[in-house]
C-alpha cells in the first residue's frame, strides 16, 4: 500500500514502459526535476500533494512565461521565438519573495490547500 509520501530519489515504477501523453510526460519530467530540487536541500521525502501542487505551480508559471514569449515575438513581426523573445518576456516576472510568496498561496486557495509558510521556509 501507498504510504502517501513521495521518496525522493528512489524510483516506485518498476513496470513495463507504457505509451503516455506529452502533457503526462512532461508533468512527470517537471516533478522529477522538483524533486531533484528539494534532494539538493536534503530533503528526503515529502507527500505526495505536495509534489503535486508543486508541478502544478510551475507548470502554470512556465505556461504564462511562453504566453508572454509569444506575444513578445508576434509584437516584433515574428513567428519563430528566440532567446531574446524569452528573456524579454521574463523581465515582467521579477517580483520579489514576498510576491511569490503571495503567488504560491492564492493558487494553494484555489486548489483548497494551506500552506504555512512559517512551519516549513521553502524561500530563502
Amino acid at each position: 500500500m501507498h504510504s502517501g509520501k513521495y521518496h525522493l530519489g528512489h524510483s516506485h515504477n518498476n513496470k513495463q514502459p507504457q505509451t503516455m501523453s506529452v502533457t503526462d510526460y512532461s508533468a512527470r519530467a517537471l516533478s522529477q526535476n522538483i524533486a531533484v530540487c528539494f534532494l539538493d536541500k536534503n530533503v528526503e521525502s515529502m507527500e505526495d500533494q505536495a509534489l503535486f501542487s508543486l508541478t502544478d505551480i510551475m507548470q502554470g508559471f512556465i505556461s504564462e512565461v511562453a504566453k508572454d514569449t509569444k506575444n513578445v515575438t508576434e509584437l516584433q513581426g515574428r513567428t519563430e521565438s528566440n532567446l531574446i523573445d524569452l528573456l524579454t518576456a521574463m523581465q515582467s516576472f521579477y517580483f520579489n519573495k514576498s510576491q511569490i510568496r503571495n503567488y504560491i498561496e492564492k493558487e494553494c486557495q484555489k486548489s483548497e490547500m494551506r500552506l504555512n509558510f512559517n512551519q516549513a521556509e521553502l524561500i530563502s
